[in-house]
């Protein structure tokens, strides 16, 4: 595989910790950055992170890229690709990471269809990791290691079958990641129940049981803490996955809701009490569904 030269764009967590990664398997010839943030720009060049950056996204300055990164939110990321489309004027393969796929696929479905932009070709990337914490000083070499990172490509006919969706996933496995290609549909189903429906019940618990005024947070324990973890993630990033998620949102919740409320159901019935024994033993074999079920991921994480 030849060496090129890659430009991530948003130097947060995630990027950030992509871009190290790539820097340490020497995969690229030059790593350069851009950001809004200067002092993110400043901290990447600072700790090693990318070997140079650029101060605007301008014709000239990408046309020594072959891969460019966005390391943006999806709602940014559905600005950008028009307007460096528009720019590039060589061959180039974009790649996302945004925790929604759909609507940046359809926009880059939308992109490359014009005859114009058509020397690009888009990637849709998210890897199943993540942490609370925010911004590139707290880059993590080793997040992508034995981890999924799902692509979901775009397909520009120009480009040959596969090409890039196989150089994304050759230097995804030389991070020691695991590149799994589904369809952007498949990916949000998915990942709306293992992402994002467990952030909104952090962020609904929080807010619920911190309100109420004999909450005592000295009390709070590991359930909690385990359970709420997710909840102190950048809100600005969060409020942008649900808004473009939330059908798929919306649909899972209403499943677990049904589930809660078949649960709680069975202790708000006058039965009998060979009823209420025959309820009790249905629940403790669902709990105990959950407890193996549970045990059996163990490894995954």
């Amino acid at each position: 595989m030849n060496k090129n030269n890659l430009l991530v764009i948003g130097l947060g967590l995630m990027a950030g910790s992509l871009a190290l990664s790539l820097k340490e398997c020497d995969c690229f010839n030059k790593i350069t950055g851009y950001d809004i943030n200067k002092d993110s720009m400043s901290d990447a060049i600072n700790n090693h992170i990318i070997d140079d950056t650029i101060n605007e996204l301008s014709g000239e300055t990408l046309t020594e890229f072959d891969y460019i990164i966005l390391g943006t939110p999806v709602s940014e990321t559905l600005k950008l690709l028009p307007d460096l489309a528009s720019k590039i004027d060589h061959n180039t393969i974009i790649f996302d990471l945004g925790s929604v796929k759909k609507p940046v696929i359809t926009k880059a479905r939308e992109v490359i269809s014009n005859q114009n932009n058509s020397n690009i070709d888009f990637i849709g990337g998210h890897p199943m990791v993540g942490s609370h914490k925010q911004g590139i000083k707290h880059v993590m070499t080793n997040l992508f290691t034995q981890k999924p990172f799902i692509l979901t490509p775009v397909g520009n006919k120009k480009f040959e079958d596969d090409t890039s969706v196989n150089m994304i996933s050759q230097l995804l496995v030389k991070i020691n990641s695991h590149p799994v290609v589904m369809s952007a549909e498949k990916h949000d189903h998915i990942v709306a129940a293992l992402s994002h429906i467990p952030h909104l019940i952090a962020s609904v618990m929080v807010n619920t049981i911190s309100t109420r005024s004999e909450f005592d947070m000295t009390l709070a324990g590991g359930s909690f803490k385990d359970m709420t973890r997710v909840a102190k993630a950048d809100p600005l990033l969060w409020e942008d996955i649900f808004h473009h998620n939330n059908e798929e949102i919306v649909e899972w919740w209403e499943e677990i809701k049904g589930q809660v409320d078949q649960v709680l159901a069975s202790y708000q019935r006058d039965d009998s009490t060979s009823e209420q024994n025959i309820k009790r033993i249905e629940i403790k074999e669902y709990l105990s569904t959950a407890s193996n079920t549970r045990q059996k991921l163990e490894s995954r994480f």
